[in-house]
């Protein structure tokens, strides 16, 4: 059935495999590793049952981690920062270098990451809406010195509903 899911959302074997994508009591479960070390597990409801939160992250763990940290840090294309883990898989089975941070679109990315921004063209690519438009404003003021370019991407001409995101513009449009 999950498996049914992701494929319904057009995300690969290979990044299934790559990023090890597991299940956990009606979660999709993503492992955040840094260096080598399982440091979170972000779970998305991809069954979207009314009685689970949309997404969960272990407890007294720090928002603002890169997902996938290991594989992105070595791959020097354009980076996409996708504002939440499934647009993040999405982006990823289109071949594009993207990442996402833990918390939201709202979260701070950790000061110890602004090292490997240094030059890197970066995108970032939040959801069509009011909180998305904020986050990628915050997280833009926090780049732009780090990187050697960054930009906001606006899906909006294209995912014209509010709340729409790249997985609306991937597999919708």
């Amino acid at each position: 059935n999950v498996l049914d899911k992701l494929n319904g959302l057009k995300i690969t074997k290979e990044v299934i495999d790559g990023l090890n994508l597991g299940y956990m009591t009606n979660y999709l479960a993503t492992p955040v590793f840094k260096n080598g070390k399982l440091i979170n597990i972000a779970r998305y409801n991809i069954n979207k049952d009314p009685n689970y939160p949309k997404v969960r992250y272990n407890e007294n763990t720090n928002s603002g981690d890169i997902v996938p940290f290991d594989i992105w840090k070595k791959d020097f294309r354009a980076t996409v920062i996708c504002e939440g883990e499934k647009d993040m898989l999405v982006a990823r089975s289109n071949n594009f270098n993207a990442i996402t941070l833990t918390g939201g679109s709202q979260s701070s990315l950790q000061s110890e990451y602004f090292e490997y921004f240094k030059d890197r063209d970066v995108y970032i690519c939040y959801d069509n809406d009011d909180a998305g438009v904020r986050g990628a404003k915050k997280l833009y003021k926090d780049l732009q010195r780090h990187c050697k370019n960054v930009y906001v991407a606006d899906i909006s001409s294209v995912c014209v509903e509010t709340k729409e995101d790249v997985t609306d513009f991937f597999v919708k449009y």
